[in-house]
C-alpha cells in the first residue's frame, strides 16, 4: 500500500503543530523521594505533527541542583505529514537530605509560538539502608582442601568474607547464619556502624573468625536460608534486604531450598566454590534468579580461587548497596619499584571504593592519586580498612582537597619492605619456594577493584533456557546515565572463560535503547565465567568504563528437578529402607534373590548413621 494512504502527503493548508503531553499541562516536573548523593532525570514531552522539523530552546531557572541534558533540540524531519516525539530532559543531582530545590522549565519553539512553562518540585531522602545476612555453609566437606595451598575450604570461606563486612556503609545492617543439618543464628542483624570498629562490623568479623566446620554435618542450605529470613524478618528500620549464600556442596539435607522459597522476601545471591556437577545448584539458581539476585562459581579448584571467591564477595557487596565496578585489572607491584592502576571518574560521582586484594596485601602500600596530581590518602580524606589478604580505600566525593573529581585517577602502589620481610619469612616457613621466586622476578600479585557511586549503571542478566550442555545461554545488559538509556556512545563485550580455560570476546549487539545482547555457546559441561565490560561516554561526555562477572552453570543433570522434603528427603529413603529390612518383609524375596540382607542392614547403618 502506498505510504501516502497512512501518511497524508504535505500540503501548505496543512497545520504544524507541537503539543504538550507529558506532565499534563499544569502539572510540575517531580522529583519525588530521591536519595542523596543519586541523580536521576525526568523528561518534558512534547508532539510535533507537521510537514516539517521544528527546533525547540529549553532553559532554566532556580536551584542549580537541576540541569539540562540539551538546551536545544531538533525534531526529526518528517516523511509527508506525521508525528514526532521530541523528549527535553531534566537532570537532577540530589543534595542534603530533607531539601527541597525548586526550579522553572522553559521551552520555545518560534515556527508555531510555543512557549511552555513548568515548575519542578523535587525532595532528597535520606540514602536507602540495605540488612545483610551472610548464610555460612560449615558442613563436613568444608575441611577439604580448596586447591589453594594448603588451605581447606573453611580456610579459603574466612578469609574472603571478610571483604562483604569491611566494604558495607555504615549506616547498613549485617547479620550471620551459619548451617549445616541444621541452621543456627550466630550474629542478629545489627548496624555495621563506623569503617573502623562499628560495632556490628566487629561482630559479624568476629563470627566469621569463629566459623568452624562440623565434621558430621550434612548440607540443609534450606535451613540456612529460612535462618536468614527469619532475622531480616526482625531488621525493619532497613530500606531493603539481602541474603548471601555461600556454600561448597549440593543440598544433602531438609530443609531444602524448594521448601522454604515461600519465606524469602529479600534479593538472594549466592557464592558456590566449586563445580556445577559438584554444588548441583538447581534450586539454588532458581531463588537468586527470582529474587534479582545471581549466583557465582568458582569452578574447578585452583590457586586462584581464595582471589576469585574475594573478587565475587566484592561484586555482590556492589549489587546489594548499588554501586558500580569501574575496573578490576590484575598485576605485579615490583619490588623497589610502583604500579599506577588508571581508572575514570565522572563528575557527579560521589564516593570511590578502590580494593587491593593480594595474598601479600600487607606489604603492599597504596594511595589514590586525583586528577589535579593530589596525593590522597589516610592523612587527607582516605579511610582505610586492612588485612593480610584485602585493603579497601574509601573516599567520598567531592573531596575538599582536590579541584575537581571527574577525570583520570589513580592507585599507586608500592612495595612496603618491612612487609615485605614478613611475608617471605611467612613463605620460608611454608617452603613455599616457588612463590618466593616468582616475587623476585615479577614482584608481588594484587587485582585492584575500584568500585563507584555513581548515575553510570552497567546492570547484567543471563538467561538459560537449558542448563544441559549444547545449548546457548543469552546475555542482556544495559547502560544508563541518570536513568536515560545510554545508546550510541557505548561498546559492550563479554569474555568468556569456558571449562576449559579457553577464552573468546563475543560483542554484545544493541538491540533497544541502551539495551545490548548476545548469545553464549554452552556446548560442553563446566562453569563459564562471563566479564561483561561497557565503554564509552555519558551524556555530559565524560569517559566511562564499568564491568561485571558473571557466570553460567552447564551439566548433564542440569533441568532435573530439584529435591524437595514433598518428593522424598535422604531421610524419607534411610528410614523407609531400615523398616523395611528390620520387619522381615524382604525375608522372602532376599531368599529368592540371593540377597545378603545383613550386608544390606549394615550399608544402611553407615550411610544412614548421621542424616535425621
Amino acid at each position: 500500500r502506498h505510504p501516502s494512504v497512512v501518511r497524508p502527503p504535505c500540503y501548505n493548508t496543512l497545520p504544524l503543530t507541537v503539543t504538550q503531553v507529558a506532565p499534563d499541562v499544569g502539572d510540575p516536573i517531580r522529583f519525588i523521594g530521591v536519595p542523596t548523593g543519586e541523580g536521576t532525570a525526568r523528561a518534558l514531552r512534547l508532539r510535533v505533527r507537521g510537514c516539517h522539523s521544528v527546533t525547540a530552546t529549553a532553559s532554566l531557572a532556580g536551584d542549580p541542583a537541576f540541569s539540562l541534558l540539551a538546551t536545544t533540540l531538533t525534531s526529526p524531519e518528517p516523511d509527508g505529514f506525521e508525528t514526532h516525539d521530541l523528549l527535553i530532559w531534566v537532570l537532577f543531582a540530589a543534595g542534603a537530605v530533607g531539601s527541597n530545590p525548586t526550579g522553572t522549565l522553559t521551552v520555545t519553539e518560534p515556527d508555531t509560538n510555543t512557549n511552555i512553562v513548568i515548575q519542578i518540585e523535587s525532595t532528597v531522602i535520606a540514602k536507602p539502608t540495605v540488612a545483610a545476612s551472610l548464610v555460612l555453609d560449615r558442613s563436613g566437606s568444608m575441611d577439604l582442601a580448596s586447591g589453594v595451598g594448603t588451605l581447606t575450604r573453611m580456610d579459603v570461606l574466612k578469609s574472603a568474607a571478610p571483604l562483604f563486612v569491611q566494604l558495607l556503609d555504615p549506616s547498613d545492617g549485617i547479620g550471620v547464619v551459619r548451617f549445616d543439618t541444621d541452621a543456627v543464628e550466630a550474629e542478629a542483624v545489627q548496624v555495621a556502624g563506623s569503617e573502623i570498629g562499628g560495632v556490628g562490623r566487629s561482630d559479624a568479623l568476629s563470627a566469621i573468625n569463629l566459623h568452624t566446620t562440623n565434621q558430621l554435618g550434612m548440607t540443609a542450605i534450606g535451613d540456612g536460608i529460612e535462618a536468614a529470613a527469619n532475622q531480616l524478618a526482625l531488621a525493619t528500620t532497613f530500606t531493603s534486604k539481602a541474603t548471601v549464600v555461600f556454600t561448597d556442596g549440593h543440598e544433602t539435607e531438609p530443609k531444602y531450598i524448594s521448601d522454604v522459597t515461600d519465606l524469602v522476601t529479600s534479593t538472594v545471591f549466592a557464592i558456590g566454590l566449586g563445580t556445577a556437577d559438584q554444588l548441583n545448584p538447581v534450586a539454588l539458581d532458581d531463588i537468586v534468579n527470582d529474587t534479582g539476585g545471581y549466583l557465582l562459581l568458582t569452578g574447578n579448584p585452583g590457586n586462584d580461587d581464595l582471589l576469585l571467591l574475594q573478587k565475587y564477595f566484592a561484586q555482590v557487596i556492589a549489587g546489594v548497596s548499588n554501586n558500580q565496578i569501574v575496573v578490576d585489572p590484575d598485576g605485579f607491584v615490583p619490588v623497589g619499584g610502583s604500579v599506577d592502576v588508571p581508572f575514570d571518574l565522572n563528575k557527579g560521582d560521589t564516593r570511590c571504593d578502590a580494593i587491593l586484594l593480594s595474598r601479600a596485601a600487607d606489604a603492599i602500600n597504596a594511595v589514590l592519586i586525583a586528577p589535579d596530581g593530589t596525593q590522597l590518602d589516610a592523612a587527607n580524606g582516605v579511610t582505610y580498612s586492612r588485612t593480610a589478604n584485602h585493603q579497601v580505600l574509601r573516599l567520598a566525593l567531592p573531596s575538599p582537597n582536590i579541584s575537581s573529581t571527574g577525570g583520570r585517577w589513580f592507585v599507586r602502589l608500592r612495595v612496603d619492605r618491612r612487609g615485605l620481610t614478613k611475608h617471605l619469612n611467612r613463605l620460608k616457613k611454608m617452603e613455599d619456594t616457588a612463590t618466593i621466586d616468582s616475587i623476585g622476578q615479577h614482584g608481588l600479585p594484587f587485582t585492584v577493584t575500584v568500585q563507584a557511586r555513581t548515575n553510570v549503571h552497567l546492570d547484567v542478566a543471563t538467561h538459560q533456557s537449558s542448563r544441559l550442555p549444547g545449548g546457548n545461554a543469552t546475555i542482556r545488559s544495559t547502560l544508563t546515565d541518570f536513568g536515560i538509556p545510554l545508546t550510541s556512545a557505548a561498546s559492550v563485550v563479554a569474555n568468556v572463560r569456558q571449562p576449559n580455560g579457553a577464552t573468546s570476546t563475543i560483542a554484545l549487539t544493541e538491540t533497544d535503547s541502551g539495551t545490548y545482547e548476545a548469545a553464549v555457546p554452552t556446548l560442553v559441561a563446566g562453569v563459564y565465567r562471563v566479564l561483561v565490560r561497557a565503554s564509552g561516554t555519558t551524556l555530559h561526555g565524560e569517559p566511562f568504563r564499568r564491568e561485571q562477572v558473571r557466570t553460567l552453570a552447564v551439566w548433564n543433570a542440569g533441568d532435573d528437578q530439584p529435591p524437595s522434603t514433598g518428593t522424598g528427603t535422604p531421610s524419607d529413603w534411610c528410614d523407609l529402607l531400615k523398616c523395611l529390612v528390620g520387619s522381615g518383609a524382604l525375608d522372602e524375596l532376599a531368599k529368592r534373590s540371593g540377597i545378603d540382607l545383613a550386608a544390606v542392614e549394615k550399608c544402611l547403618r553407615s550411610s544412614c548413621a548421621d542424616r535425621r
